[in-house]
């Protein structure tokens, strides 16, 4: 599989959504496998394995990523948690926006997961120039995913018709579909 950014553009901020299970998370770990030799580093917020320049992040706020290096590649899994469109006016999630635009600037190439594309900030999907929809697993590792086309009128998006088909089987051993990304705390008691 040869996944290929492509370079003329000045900044790669990329949207992967779709359902459970589809295949966004293996897509970004495809990326990650083919591409790491490009960057200096591959920063994450789940864990990648036998990715030699690999960095995980814990959190994903502005202090931490305006400290990520250049020339380097950012992936998040399940990105909603930190920029929810229902929480977009929330001071914590504007900082982190206007991170995520600031670091742009600094050649880092950023990736997102998403159940569905309509959940995120909508800052976040007007500066978005890399949208894809994973349709899921046809059989034997096959995943078949398309673009997608976002609406700017009324900021939502549409699927594309071309889809395209990529054998992902290959990287199910880099990463754990099963990770939690961000532990929440244990509820121990409960009140009436």
């Amino acid at each position: 599989m040869k996944l290929k950014i492509e370079k003329k553009l000045k900044y790669v901020m990329g949207i992967i959504d779709g359902d459970f299970g589809d295949g966004k998370t293996l897509f970004l770990t495809a990326l990650a496998v083919n591409t790491f030799k490009n960057y200096d580093y591959v920063y994450a917020n789940y864990l990648l394995k036998d990715i030699p320049n690999f960095i995980l992040l814990e959190k994903i706020n502005k202090p931490t990523l305006l400290n990520l290096k250049p020339n380097s590649l950012l992936l998040v899994t399940e990105a909603y948690l930190w920029l929810d469109r229902r929480y977009c006016m929330k001071k914590e999630n504007i900082k982190t926006t206007h991170a995520l635009f600031q670091i742009r600037k600094t050649k880092i190439d950023q990736f997102y997961d998403v159940p569905d594309a309509n959940y995120l900030d909508f800052r976040a999907m007007d500066f978005s120039n890399f949208h894809i929809r994973a349709k899921g697993e046809i059989g034997n590792g096959i995943f078949v995913y398309c673009p997608l086309i976002y609406i700017k009128n009324n900021m939502r998006y549409k699927e594309g018709k071309n889809l395209f088909v990529k054998p992902m089987d290959k990287y199910y051993n880099y990463y754990d579909t099963f990770e939690i990304t961000e532990r929440q705390p244990l509820i121990t008691s409960f009140t009436k």
